[in-house]
């Protein structure tokens, strides 16, 4: 019952959401577009068809990062309190911990990449991800060994 109070709430963000939406004014250039009379009937099948290449490069940029996400919260979670034994609460502590961080990292780093440049600094993300893969699991076997003696 009392998962129905924040759903029956959204509404009222849904209407904020729209009315704010409804005041927006449209961006220069789909005005422009508009004025030509180009806008397309489906722009989702179009953008696929007529640009695969940065189509699949961004989808697979999101994928990999998101993936990343699900391996830290959910296996790792589920890997280090079955297989190696370690307690829920460390486990959802660290995730704590790091969600915490994450509020002072995200500005930093959009920050830099103001300095230095998305680009570089995403694949600089991917091979940090990459690179943290094995260690990360190293470090959940170590608190194992640490906690078990």
């Amino acid at each position: 019952m009392g998962w129905r109070i924040p759903f029956l709430a959204s509404i009222v963000l849904v209407a904020i959401g729209m009315f704010v939406r409804a005041r927006l004014p449209e961006t220069p250039v789909f005005e422009e577009t508009k004025a030509r009379g180009q806008i397309v009937r489906s722009p989702f099948v179009d953008m696929i068809f007529k640009n695969p290449r940065p189509f699949l490069i961004a989808t697979g940029l999101k994928l990999s990062e998101v993936s990343w996400v699900y391996m830290l919260t959910v296996f790792v979670v589920v890997y280090a309190t079955s297989k190696l034994g370690l307690s829920k609460s460390l486990m959802l502590n660290a995730i704590t911990v790091a969600a915490l961080l994450e509020l002072i990292t995200i500005p930093l780093f959009g920050y830099l990449s103001d300095i230095v440049g998305r680009r570089p600094l995403y694949f600089a993300g991917v091979l940090f991800t990459v690179l943290f893969a094995f260690p990360l699991f190293w470090l959940l076997d170590m608190e194992r060994r640490r906690s078990s003696s």
